[in-house]
């Protein structure tokens, strides 16, 4: 009787062991599938912006698609990590007037800025773009977005859509001298951009600007 304990013990842990291994290769294998099911149904635009969300938003005109492919995004991916998402979830929403999504996105890039957590300094331009596409932007919103915009350009110097943001941010402000001098610099590091292209031209045909037009 003394024997009969470790004996079964010996003959269990053998049994265990088989067990417990097929049970790993199964989690693995189903959790594998899923991984797969998972990034193959995932929007364009959580696969490295693909040229087809970018269609869907400037070509198409489909906003409210591009708005539910940006949702789904964000909540598949860690948006701390993805500060993107949430700008393009600003944009697709003020052009599809969706205020709540514009607004939401509004808060998780200022909540990204907030934290500090964030290594991607475009997350500062972001913001300040999200600020100008507000319905309503008075001059301590605009000198925000100036602020950000600056703060992103202290960190990437040549990143030239955040010299063309503060240009727009600085004709709200009636300082065309200035806006003037960044869409300028926006132009020769990035002459195809083209927020900095109406910038300069609106410049040249409004005197004085009106701090309530966006370019």
């Amino acid at each position: 009787m003394s024997n009969s304990g470790p004996m079964n013990i010996r003959r269990v842990y053998p049994s265990l062991f088989a067990i417990g291994v097929v049970t790993f290769f199964t989690l693995l294998a189903v959790g594998g599938y899923q991984s797969v099911r998972t990034k193959g149904s995932l929007p364009p635009v959580y696969l490295n912006y693909t040229k087809d969300i970018q269609t869907t938003i400037s070509d198409r005109k489909d906003y409210p698609r591009a708005i539910h492919q940006l949702r789904l995004a964000v909540k598949l991916d860690h948006y701390g990590q993805r500060p993107k998402h949430f700008f393009e979830l600003a944009k697709a929403s003020f052009r599809a007037g969706d205020r709540q999504n514009q607004q939401y996105a509004l808060r998780s890039l200022r909540q990204m800025v907030e934290s500090g957590t964030i290594d991607d300094p475009r997350v500062y331009y972001y913001l300040s773009v999200a600020l100008i596409l507000q319905d309503e932007v008075d001059q301590s919103v605009a000198r925000e977005a100036i602020s950000l915009c600056r703060h992103t350009l202290r960190l990437t110097p040549d990143f030239a859509p955040a010299h063309s943001n503060c240009g727009v941010a600085l004709i709200m402000l009636g300082e065309t001298d200035q806006a003037l001098m960044h869409f300028r610099t926006a132009l020769r590091l990035d002459p195809t951009l083209e927020q900095a292209q109406q910038g300069m031209q609106y410049l040249e045909k409004v005197q004085p600007p009106s701090t309530d037009v966006l370019p």
